[in-house]
């Protein structure tokens, strides 16, 4: 599936829809349309705002317009439930994409994004992480200091364990111009893990 499949899919749901209805992309959607496009496999996505007692007849509505277009859709009103990793405020980080009627389309915020895709960790995942690094050029430190967040606000667990791996291997392997500037991966990790040590309350 290509981006302006999808669009034709929110263009089909945007004269159906009857209340305002905020839809957040993510995943190799939100990939396609913040670095170069790649053909995805669904539309992954959050309804972010809608109205509660017309949530049945949303979720028809989504499925009869994507079984129509023989289109894949993964969605939740709390995406962060998908991931080990704590996502953090996401719900007050995207970007505007498209707005026809009712229907309002937004793009996660690329920070926020990464941290799905380096939870996930697979090849792909990655190269879709590097495609979005290079192409909105993204800063190293607020990427490692926002993976560091999202692993001290998650629980305990082997997956996350996992995950901290994926992330120092990362940050490790980013070499040739991922990151604008001298990137230096030993002080990435360095930076990574030093942000990691909760911070001691102060007695007063």
């Amino acid at each position: 599936m290509r981006i302006k499949e999808a669009d034709a899919y929110f263009k089909a749901l945007s004269k159906e829809v009857q209340t305002p209805l905020v839809l957040v992309l993510t995943g190799g959607i939100a990939a396609g349309i913040m670095a170069a496009e790649r053909a995805t496999d669904d539309i992954d996505f959050a309804i972010l705002r809608y109205a509660r007692k017309s949530l049945p007849e949303i979720e028809a509505l989504l499925q009869r317009l994507a079984e129509k277009r023989g289109i894949l859709i993964q969605y939740s009103s709390d995406i962060g439930r998908w991931s080990s990793v704590s996502f953090l405020d996401w719900k007050k980080h995207s970007r505007p994409y498209t707005r026809q009627g009712f229907l309002e389309v937004r793009v996660l915020d690329p920070y926020y994004w990464s941290i799905g895709k380096i939870t996930r960790g697979t090849d792909r995942d990655l190269k879709d992480l590097e495609a979005v690094i290079r192409r909105q050029t993204l800063d190293w430190k607020k990427l490692a200091a926002l993976w560091a967040k999202a692993l001290r606000k998650s629980p305990p667990s082997t997956a996350l364990f996992n995950v901290r791996k994926q992330m120092e291997g990362f940050l490790v392997d980013a070499q040739g111009g991922i990151f604008n500037g001298d990137y230096d991966s030993d002080e990435a990790v360095a930076y990574f893990r030093k942000l990691l040590i909760p911070k001691k309350r102060s007695r007063g």
